[in-house]
């Protein structure tokens, strides 16, 4: 189930279709300028975050609150390496981030049922959001025919704070993080080494 705002509703209907490109969930993964469908803009920060309620691995229908800092990434498809590795260590970092105060969601246009057998091979505690019809990703500009493209947006207080487009799946999570250290928002207790390292974060 999707529900999208107003809002969102106006950014999705600025997206076309085309009819060159690819729908290979890899190549959506790549870049937002291939496949069938495509929007014509990527959210930048500071600008609102579209709201809206999907399902998650569970059948639960999940609504996002922005109030607080939230991490949304969208991936192409569960079980491939690059979203494998990126899943995997968002949920290695899972714990650090959520001590902090921030939320992780993923995103992508699978179904429920995908979501919960990936979630349960990988063990995959953060909620995975279903958007089958790809109406989330195109209001966030990143959809790719029929699969989101890899790009993570950073949210707080309602507006996109930082935007990451065509990621590296593999080392995104900390790299997210580590940015996220640098500036003023949110109370991070980091292990490295051995050693606790706090830092006080207030974006």
């Amino acid at each position: 189930m999707v529900r999208l705002l107003p809002h969102s509703l106006l950014q999705a209907s600025a997206c076309t279709r085309h009819a060159r490109g690819t729908d290979d969930a890899d190549a959506a993964g790549d870049s937002f300028v291939t496949g069938q469908r495509r929007c014509r803009q990527l959210l930048e920060q500071g600008d609102p975050a579209p709201e809206f309620t999907l399902e998650n691995q569970d059948g639960e229908e999940v609504t996002p609150e922005w109030s607080d800092v939230t991490v949304l990434y969208f991936y192409p498809k569960d079980a491939t390496p690059g979203c494998t590795t990126e899943a995997e260590q968002f949920e290695e970092e899972r714990e650090v981030y959520e001590d902090s105060g921030a939320t992780i969601y993923g995103v992508s246009t699978d179904s429920v049922g995908s979501h919960r057998e990936f979630a349960d091979d990988h063990g995959i505690g953060f909620d995975l959001l279903a958007d089958p019809e790809g109406e989330v990703a195109e209001a966030y500009g990143v959809l790719s025919g029929d699969y989101a493209g890899r790009a993570t947006f950073v949210i707080r207080d309602g507006e996109v704070f930082r935007v990451y487009a065509d990621v590296d799946p593999d080392g995104h999570a900390r790299e997210v993080m580590l940015d996220l250290m640098e500036t003023d928002a949110l109370d991070f207790e980091v292990g490295f080494g051995g050693e606790d390292i706090d830092v006080d974060i207030d974006l």
